[in-house]
Protein backbone atom coordinates (compact mmCIF):
# COMPACT_ATOMS: atom_id res chain seq x y z
CA UNK A 1 0.00 0.00 0.00
CA UNK A 2 0.63 3.23 -0.49
CA UNK A 3 0.49 5.52 2.91
CA UNK A 4 0.90 9.37 3.15
CA UNK A 5 2.08 10.90 5.97
CA UNK A 6 2.14 14.06 6.79
CA UNK A 7 2.11 16.17 10.83
CA UNK A 8 1.87 19.94 11.97
CA UNK A 9 5.18 21.67 10.74
CA UNK A 10 4.82 23.34 14.26
CA UNK A 11 5.46 21.02 16.81
CA UNK A 12 8.41 19.68 14.20
CA UNK A 13 11.11 20.32 16.39
CA UNK A 14 10.05 18.76 19.43
CA UNK A 15 8.61 15.74 17.72
CA UNK A 16 10.74 14.81 14.96
CA UNK A 17 11.84 11.96 16.73
CA UNK A 18 7.85 10.67 16.68
CA UNK A 19 7.54 11.66 13.01
CA UNK A 20 10.30 9.35 11.90
CA UNK A 21 9.29 6.30 14.19
CA UNK A 22 5.59 6.35 12.68
CA UNK A 23 7.49 6.75 8.63
CA UNK A 24 9.91 3.46 9.77
CA UNK A 25 6.90 1.87 11.55
CA UNK A 26 4.79 2.35 8.46
CA UNK A 27 7.60 1.28 5.93
CA UNK A 28 8.86 -1.69 8.36
CA UNK A 29 5.45 -3.39 7.10
CA UNK A 30 6.51 -2.87 4.07
CA UNK A 31 4.39 -0.06 2.72
CA UNK A 32 5.35 2.54 1.02
CA UNK A 33 5.42 6.47 2.56
CA UNK A 34 4.56 9.36 0.54
CA UNK A 35 5.66 12.52 2.79
CA UNK A 36 7.14 15.64 2.58
CA UNK A 37 9.88 13.74 5.72
CA UNK A 38 10.88 11.85 3.04
CA UNK A 39 10.69 13.27 -0.31
CA UNK A 40 11.21 16.84 -2.26
CA UNK A 41 8.34 18.35 -4.16
CA UNK A 42 9.80 17.85 -7.19
CA UNK A 43 9.96 13.95 -6.37
CA UNK A 44 5.81 13.72 -6.63
CA UNK A 45 5.62 17.07 -9.18
CA UNK A 46 6.51 18.24 -12.07
CA UNK A 47 7.76 21.63 -10.95
CA UNK A 48 7.63 23.55 -13.80
CA UNK A 49 3.65 22.87 -14.38
CA UNK A 50 3.33 23.32 -10.61
CA UNK A 51 4.71 26.81 -10.65
CA UNK A 52 2.29 28.02 -13.93
CA UNK A 53 -0.40 26.75 -11.14
CA UNK A 54 1.36 28.45 -7.97
CA UNK A 55 -0.93 31.51 -8.33
CA UNK A 56 -4.36 29.56 -7.79
CA UNK A 57 -2.90 26.56 -5.70
CA UNK A 58 0.35 26.60 -3.93
CA UNK A 59 3.34 24.60 -4.74
CA UNK A 60 2.58 22.53 -1.43
CA UNK A 61 -1.33 22.26 -1.98
CA UNK A 62 -0.85 20.72 -5.11
CA UNK A 63 1.76 18.24 -3.42
CA UNK A 64 -0.91 17.13 -0.98
CA UNK A 65 -3.25 16.80 -3.26
CA UNK A 66 -1.28 14.70 -5.23
CA UNK A 67 -0.16 12.77 -2.54
CA UNK A 68 -3.06 11.86 -1.17
CA UNK A 69 -4.86 10.91 -4.70
CA UNK A 70 -2.14 8.34 -5.00
CA UNK A 71 -2.23 6.72 -1.83
CA UNK A 72 -4.44 4.12 -0.30
CA UNK A 73 -4.49 5.52 3.06
CA UNK A 74 -3.23 8.66 5.03
CA UNK A 75 -1.70 8.52 8.93
CA UNK A 76 -1.74 12.46 10.22
CA UNK A 77 0.12 13.03 13.54
CA UNK A 78 -1.84 15.99 14.90
CA UNK A 79 -0.70 16.21 18.37
CA UNK A 80 -1.41 19.99 17.77
CA UNK A 81 -4.13 20.11 15.56
CA UNK A 82 -4.38 22.97 12.87
CA UNK A 83 -6.47 24.27 10.33
CA UNK A 84 -4.13 23.19 7.48
CA UNK A 85 -4.45 19.50 8.76
CA UNK A 86 -7.74 19.77 9.18
CA UNK A 87 -7.80 20.54 5.21
CA UNK A 88 -6.03 17.80 4.53
CA UNK A 89 -7.79 15.57 6.32
CA UNK A 90 -11.11 16.45 4.62
CA UNK A 91 -9.38 16.61 0.92
CA UNK A 92 -8.55 12.39 1.60
CA UNK A 93 -12.16 12.31 3.20
CA UNK A 94 -13.50 13.59 0.17
CA UNK A 95 -11.91 11.04 -2.04
CA UNK A 96 -12.42 8.11 -0.04
CA UNK A 97 -8.90 7.73 1.46
CA UNK A 98 -9.03 6.25 5.13
CA UNK A 99 -7.60 8.85 7.59
CA UNK A 100 -5.78 7.71 10.98
CA UNK A 101 -5.50 11.05 13.07
CA UNK A 102 -3.17 9.99 15.69
CA UNK A 103 -2.17 12.41 18.95
CA UNK A 104 -0.18 12.60 22.45
CA UNK A 105 -3.51 14.11 23.53
CA UNK A 106 -7.09 14.17 22.26
CA UNK A 107 -9.14 11.33 20.20
CA UNK A 108 -10.54 13.11 17.08
CA UNK A 109 -13.11 10.37 16.84
CA UNK A 110 -15.89 12.07 18.13
CA UNK A 111 -15.09 15.53 16.28
CA UNK A 112 -15.61 13.47 13.32
CA UNK A 113 -17.92 11.18 12.04
CA UNK A 114 -17.42 9.48 8.70
CA UNK A 115 -16.37 5.90 7.60
CA UNK A 116 -13.06 7.17 6.56
CA UNK A 117 -11.92 8.47 9.68
CA UNK A 118 -10.36 6.72 12.25
CA UNK A 119 -8.31 8.64 15.68
CA UNK A 120 -6.44 7.12 18.18
CA UNK A 121 -4.25 9.07 21.27
CA UNK A 122 -0.65 7.41 21.75
CA UNK A 123 1.39 7.61 24.91
CA UNK A 124 4.30 5.63 23.37
CA UNK A 125 6.55 4.07 20.82
CA UNK A 126 4.16 0.75 21.31
CA UNK A 127 1.20 2.80 21.07
CA UNK A 128 2.18 4.10 17.82
CA UNK A 129 2.87 1.06 16.32
CA UNK A 130 -0.28 -1.02 17.75
CA UNK A 131 -2.35 1.53 16.09
CA UNK A 132 -0.62 1.74 12.49
CA UNK A 133 -0.88 -1.80 12.61
CA UNK A 134 -4.69 -1.99 13.48
CA UNK A 135 -5.20 0.99 11.14
CA UNK A 136 -3.64 -0.87 7.97
CA UNK A 137 -5.16 -4.12 8.67
CA UNK A 138 -8.58 -1.74 9.00
CA UNK A 139 -7.69 -0.46 5.39
CA UNK A 140 -7.03 -3.62 3.75
CA UNK A 141 -10.10 -5.61 4.76
CA UNK A 142 -13.02 -2.55 4.81
CA UNK A 143 -11.70 -0.42 2.24
CA UNK A 144 -9.77 -1.88 -0.42
CA UNK A 145 -12.47 -2.75 -2.41
CA UNK A 146 -12.78 -1.04 -5.77
CA UNK A 147 -14.47 -3.66 -8.05
CA UNK A 148 -13.42 -3.38 -12.12
CA UNK A 149 -14.34 -5.93 -14.61
CA UNK A 150 -10.90 -7.01 -16.69
CA UNK A 151 -10.81 -9.47 -19.75
CA UNK A 152 -7.87 -11.47 -18.83
CA UNK A 153 -6.13 -14.46 -21.47
CA UNK A 154 -6.24 -17.30 -20.08
CA UNK A 155 -2.14 -17.85 -19.61
CA UNK A 156 -2.89 -14.61 -17.35
CA UNK A 157 -5.53 -16.45 -15.21
CA UNK A 158 -3.23 -19.85 -14.66
CA UNK A 159 -0.38 -17.75 -13.85
CA UNK A 160 -2.12 -15.70 -10.83
CA UNK A 161 -3.93 -19.27 -9.73
CA UNK A 162 -0.90 -20.89 -9.86
CA UNK A 163 1.05 -18.03 -8.00
CA UNK A 164 -1.64 -17.77 -5.17
CA UNK A 165 -1.65 -21.69 -4.85
CA UNK A 166 2.48 -21.10 -4.50
CA UNK A 167 2.94 -18.08 -2.36
CA UNK A 168 0.80 -18.95 0.72
CA UNK A 169 -1.41 -16.15 1.96
CA UNK A 170 -1.70 -14.41 -1.35
CA UNK A 171 -4.64 -13.73 -3.63
CA UNK A 172 -4.90 -12.76 -7.07
CA UNK A 173 -6.08 -9.26 -6.67
CA UNK A 174 -2.93 -8.82 -4.47
CA UNK A 175 -0.66 -9.76 -6.83
CA UNK A 176 -2.47 -7.63 -9.74
CA UNK A 177 -2.46 -4.30 -6.96
CA UNK A 178 1.36 -5.44 -6.20
CA UNK A 179 2.24 -5.34 -9.85
CA UNK A 180 0.12 -2.37 -10.75
CA UNK A 181 2.28 -0.61 -8.29
CA UNK A 182 5.45 -1.57 -9.28
CA UNK A 183 4.70 -0.18 -13.13
CA UNK A 184 3.07 2.99 -11.33
CA UNK A 185 6.66 3.69 -9.11
CA UNK A 186 8.65 3.24 -12.58
CA UNK A 187 5.98 5.61 -14.68
CA UNK A 188 7.93 8.94 -14.22
CA UNK A 189 5.62 10.60 -16.51
CA UNK A 190 2.43 9.74 -14.66
CA UNK A 191 4.28 10.39 -11.14
CA UNK A 192 5.42 14.04 -12.57
CA UNK A 193 1.50 15.37 -13.38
Amino acid sequence: MIIFFTNSKSIKAEKQNVFDFMVKSIQQQGHTVISLEKQKYEELLNIEKAMKKEKKISIHNQYIRKAIELSDAAIIEASRYSFKLGQEVQIALDKKVPVLLLSDKIDYSEKVQDPYFYSAIYANENDISKEINQFIKKVKSRHLNKRINVFLHNKHINYLDWYVKSNDGTNRSELIRDALEKVILQDHEYNKR
